[in-house]
């Protein structure tokens, strides 16, 4: 296969994947959950658990709140405290029963062996894919546990809401750490350009991610109430019909969260817009026993939390859709102005470098004929860094037809257009020379100029795909109209042509 049939069968690229793959894929899944499994803990988190549990002050509660900034961490812990030498009486369930169980001093060492320690900047600067993954699933988890936290703030619902928003999560976060290119072709919005992820995992998988999320809780001996709360929540709670112990009001009240947190989560990282996730809210709100206002405050606190988290990891945190301002209730001071939030978002430089560190190595990469290809992942990597590592609102991917003469729009990620606007591109087109996106191919160069292609929204940007002297291919870029938008600035230019020189002349074997 060569780069332009592989650009050809994109929307339907996983039903290339070997069998022996999908089926090789559980027990790996499986065994990287592990304590001592491939995804490493956190070294910065590994030293900040060191000293807080070296403090005099140390309290379980605190412990378990700093050790669940990593989901697998979390996870492993309470599967030490399940295993065959440290269980007694009931299994454990949460985090902090866990820490409780096993005590703060031997807690430390468990921490300590619990898989190898890695710097989380290092190992994922040229993950950004991976990256993103994971900064989903702690987004799911913090909105999950507050959820849980505002129906019973003294309960124990949170702990469990987080245990089984990790758990669900766990899944996409190591098949994009251990084959990216088969997550990024889950991620993509193709074919009709309504494919969800889930969708295309169960499709190459022949089995959910929430089943291989019940193998991780067994294989990690977590009791049988845990297996039996994820499979609940395979559909959205209200859609069950019948009784049963997920009827009971504290387990109907927790899938809500976890469930809600998850759909969250999933609208937050796709960058599709305010007024989507707004309606996201009300139908979720109308379906459960949360109100908008609640959602709504949980929405508004979760930038300065992930940020909290991912500071804890070690981990270079991407942008929040920018839009989540609206939700948030600033902290006046005695002055009467608004107290500076804790923590900020890195800057373009920080954020676009992993991704471009990913697009290098997955564009130079070259796969056997019996492997899964690279043009997802370096397709999805591109995208993603337009709107998560730069500040453009939305991003496509156009695949140049020959044949017709035309731009046929392929992957979308961010914004996403009405579907009569998402047309073919005529290469013949009478304003082709105010078409950035057409411009881009006929002068095989960076467009920053050119008519919006929806509505008023600018500015933009568009850049080739080439490949053995054909232009195969066309990314676009822009911004949601605004009054008074101001012109890309000199930075965001300059990351622009960064990435448009990775998909300059690529190897016919690139596939």
């Amino acid at each position: 296969m060569t780069f332009a049939s592989a650009l050809t069968a994109l929307p339907n690229a996983l039903a290339a994947v070997n069998p022996a793959i999908s089926k090789a894929l559980h027990p790996a899944l499986v065994g990287a959950a592990r304590a001592k499994g491939e995804f490493p803990s956190s070294l910065g988190l590994v030293e900040k658990l060191r000293l807080e549990i070296g403090s005099d002050a140390a309290k379980p509660e605190t412990v378990a709140r700093l050790a669940s900034s990593s989901p697998l961490m979390a996870l492993r812990i309470v599967a030490v405290a399940n295993s065959a030498f440290y269980v007694r009486g009931n299994p454990v369930e949460t985090l902090e029963s866990a820490v409780n169980h096993l005590g703060l001093k031997r807690l430390q060492g468990i921490v300590e062996d619990e898989a190898e320690k890695k710097s989380f900047q290092a190992t994922f600067l040229g993950r950004a894919v991976a990256s993103g993954a994971l900064q989903q699933a702690l987004i799911a988890n913090i909105l999950a546990r507050s959820l849980a936290e505002g129906i019973a703030p003294r309960s124990t619902l949170a702990d469990r809401a987080f245990i089984l928003s990790s758990l669900l999560r766990v899944p996409s976060v190591l098949l994009a750490f251990l084959r990216p290119s088969l997550y990024s072709a889950c991620c993509l919005d193709v074919g009709e350009l309504r494919s969800p992820f889930e969708r295309n995992f169960k499709k190459f998988m022949g089995e959910s991610s929430v089943a291989i999320a019940v193998a991780i809780s067994e294989a990690l001996s977590f009791p049988l109430s845990t297996a039996t709360m994820l499979s609940y929540l395979e559909l959205p709670p209200w859609n069950r019909r019948g009784g049963g112990k997920e009827d009971v009001k504290d387990s109907r009240q927790l899938a809500y969260a976890v469930f809600i947190a998850q759909r969250l989560a999933d609208e937050i990282c796709r960058f599709g817009g305010y007024l989507p996730l707004d309606s996201v809210i009300s139908d979720l709100s109308a379906k459960s026993d949360f109100e908008d206002k609640q959602i709504k405050l949980v929405i508004g606190e979760l930038p300065q939390r992930f940020l909290a988290v991912c500071s804890n990891l070690g981990l270079r945190p991407s942008r929040l859709p920018s839009y989540l301002s609206n939700f948030e209730s600033k902290m006046v001071g005695r002055d009467g102005k608004a107290v500076p939030d804790a923590f900020k978002f890195p800057g373009i430089a920080e954020r676009i470098n992993p991704f471009l560190y990913e697009l290098k190595a997955c564009l130079n990469t070259r796969t056997k004929d019996d492997e899964f290809g690279q043009v997802p992942q370096a397709i999805l990597c591109t995208l993603q860094a337009l709107v998560k590592g730069l500040t453009f609102d939305r991003a496509i991917f156009f695949r140049h037809d020959e044949v017709e003469s035309c731009l046929i729009p392929v992957a979308v990620f961010g914004d996403r257009p009405q579907d009569a606007n998402l047309v073919r591109r005529s290469l013949g087109a009478s304003g082709r020379d105010f078409m950035p996106d057409v411009q881009a191919l006929l002068q095989r160069k960076t467009i920053f100029q050119g008519d919006p292609i929806f509505n008023d929204d600018w500015p933009l940007a568009a850049f080739p795909v080439t490949c053995n002297g054909k232009v195969e291919g066309v990314f676009f870029a822009d911004k949601l109209g605004k009054k008074n938008a101001l012109p890309l600035d000199t930075q965001e230019q300059v990351a622009v042509v960064a990435l448009a020189e990775g998909w300059h002349e690529l190897s016919p074997q690139f596939r």
